[in-house]
This record gives structure tokens, C-alpha cells and sequence, in this order.
């Protein structure tokens, strides 16, 4: 029989590392090997692992209380996240990442969200 791993990026990563360390591919490969080592799983084949994750936010947005313009795009966190995406797209068993944002897959909704709040001040 057949089994997929799926991984919740955002509570995977906040699980495995923390600010000080954050979680790398290297961590995620580890737990997807722990995962496959289960007793349950040894006589089954992993068809696939999928890691999803909120979009990426990097553009330039005000702040919705202080007004302050912030360029997130170049937040150290999207050039880290953006490399390990690309690590964990190698691994084996890997589906595409897959992003999530509200009901839409291409961020609108979040940035519609942000846009609102920093209106209304």
C-alpha cells in the first residue's frame, strides 16, 4: 500500500526550529526520514511528500498602525525560506510546494487584506 506525508509548513517549521535556528531542509529531510522509519509504515511505499505553506509576502507595504513603509521582500526570512524551498523541491518523494493564501493561490487575497487594514488607518 501506498501513503503520502503531508507537511504543514508554517507549524513544521515554528516545531523543528525557532527563531535563533530556523528549520532547514536538512531538519525536514530528517523528520520525513523518522516518519518513514515508523514501525506502521516500513512495509508500505511512500508515494509522496507534500509541504505547503502561506505565500510568501515580499512586497512593499505600509504598516498598518505605525504607517512606516516596509519592504518585506528583503526580510531575511523570504531569502531563507525562498532556498529552502528550493532544497526541499529535490528531495525525494517531493511534490511541488505548494502555497496557500486565504482561499487564493496567488496571494491577492492576503494583500487585499493588507491594503484594507492600512486604509482604515
Amino acid at each position: 500500500m501506498n501513503y503520502a506525508i503531508l507537511i504543514d509548513g508554517g507549524f513544521a517549521k515554528r516545531k523543528i526550529g525557532n527563531a535563533k535556528h530556523p528549520a532547514t531542509s536538512v531538519e525536514f529531510k530528517s523528520l520525513i526520514d523518522k516518519i518513514t522509519a515508523l514501525p506502521n509504515l516500513r512495509e508500505h511505499r511512500l508515494h509522496r511528500v507534500y509541504y505547503y505553506d502561506s505565500t510568501l509576502l515580499t512586497s512593499h507595504e505600509q504598516k498598518p498602525l505605525g504607517g512606516d513603509p516596509v519592504d518585506f521582500g528583503t526580510n531575511p526570512v523570504v531569502e531563507r525560506s525562498t532556498r529552502m524551498f528550493g532544497e526541499l523541491a529535490k528531495l525525494p518523494f517531493m511534490a511541488r510546494y505548494a502555497s496557500v493564501s486565504c482561499l487564493s493561490m496567488d496571494g491577492g487575497c492576503r494583500r487585499n487584506a493588507l491594503r484594507r487594514k492600512t486604509a482604515k488607518g
